[in-house]
């Protein structure tokens, strides 16, 4: 009999199989790229079909597969419209489920949607996977949202779970620690020829002390907190900060780049390669993460990224950043949400070169032992396959 296969995620399914489902046997172990190409590589032997809940229902074939995106985060202004069309495609969404008949429900969503996924896989009889991403629990989420990820974490088949936080918060909320598989980035060959190609480089580096944030560019996610902490301490020497990435928060830092005459110091950058970030990486004195708490938070990747790097991280103590970030060894912590406190941050690694030094080892030291994982996700993957 063959297998049936569904492997619903985030973002926007049609968008992402065209760019990936030509890619069919590649196995990255980095990137952002790895989650879809890794099942498909799993599943090349079984009738796939991928889907994700976008701002409208459109149903296509790419390569011989079926993808399948449903309305269900309408971007209608009218609540009763919305509510309508969010409704319309749970049922769509549970209707071609139960007609497809899957044997296997792979999960990369989270909160009251991953309860009708679940639903539909008990429904059709199928074996439940979660893929756990982001923070399951914290105290800024809704209830509704904690309440679907405790439920669903003691009754998935397995989950897999994105680094050692989530891990634990998984076997918190019920899941047995047998059916947690927890699975870290990797670093691909030609990722891990980059970082030994910036050695040389970084001795070139010039007197400024650099700043780097690579992120997405949301004002949860600390952007404009950032800003404000560097203002403040802009005028002490000879400083530069950089935003790389996409979202909402561009323009808003564009702006306020301009209206403080800060157009110098503060560089928005935008979205760039992948492969370019870890020159950027390279260039850096330190990496900032500065999510805020009701971001919830999983697995930071540019944190490690710097880490591979051999960069020090400034980063919130909530959530998984003390799982990566040991003060004063390979970088800070700071209290979440408060400018002041990341401020402070910064300012120490400014003006104290004896602890600058310390962390750089310290992240140097961390980056090595990251590099290469004892279980990536493309391992995990195929743990659930087999």
């Amino acid at each position: 009999m063959v297998n049936k296969i569904i492997y619903i995620k985030g973002g926007r399914a049609i968008e992402e199989a065209k760019l990936l489902f030509p890619r069919l046997g590649e196995l990255p172990e980095g990137g952002p790229d790895k989650f879809l190409l890794a099942v498909l590589f799993y599943s090349q032997d079984a009738i796939f079909r991928l889907a994700s809940f976008g701002p409208r229902t459109q149903r296509t074939k790419i390569d011989g597969r079926d993808v399948h995106e449903y309305g269900a985060r309408s971007t209608q202004k009218n609540k009763v419209i919305r509510r309508l069309k969010f409704v319309g495609s749970i049922f769509a969404f549970m209707t071609d489920t139960l007609r497809f008949k899957p044997s296997l429900v792979l999960c990369g969503v989270d909160g009251p949607f991953a309860l009708f996924v679940w639903l539909a896989a008990r429904l059709a009889g199928a074996r439940f996977v979660l893929f756990a991403h982001n923070a399951l629990a914290l105290p800024s989420m809704s209830k509704a949202y904690r309440f679907s990820n405790q439920f669903l974490c003691k009754r998935a088949g397995l989950v897999v779970a994105h680094g050692p936080y989530v891990r634990d918060e998984a076997i918190r909320l019920g899941a047995k620690e047998h059916a947690v598989i927890e699975f870290n980035n990797g670093l691909d060959a030609p990722h891990e020829a980059l970082i030994k190609a910036l050695a040389p480089r970084c001795v070139l580096r010039d007197t400024s002390f650099s700043i780097l944030y690579i992120g997405r560019m949301e004002e949860d996610k600390g952007v404009i907190d950032l800003f404000e902490a560097f203002k403040s301490l802009s005028s002490q020497k000879d400083l530069r900060l950089y935003f790389i990435g996409d979202g909402s928060s561009n323009a808003v830092l564009a702006e306020r780049v301009s209206k403080d005459r800060l157009s110098e110091n503060v560089k928005v950058l935008g979205p760039i390669p992948h492969d370019e970030i870890f020159a950027h990486l390279g260039q850096a004195s330190v990496v900032v993460t500065p999510s805020q708490s009701r971001f919830p938070e999983g697995f930071c990747k540019s944190a490690m990224e710097a880490l591979y790097v051999g960069v020090p991280v400034i980063a919130p103590d909530y959530g998984p950043f003390p799982y990566m970030i040991e003060d004063e060894v390979n970088g800070l912590l700071y209290e979440p949400d408060s400018v002041a406190s990341l401020s402070h941050a910064l300012h120490r690694l400014i003006s104290d070169e004896s602890l600058l030094s310390r962390v750089k080892n310290g992240a140097r030291a961390s980056g090595v032992r990251l590099m290469h994982p004892q279980t990536t996700f493309s391992r995990a993957i195929e743990r659930v396959f087999s």
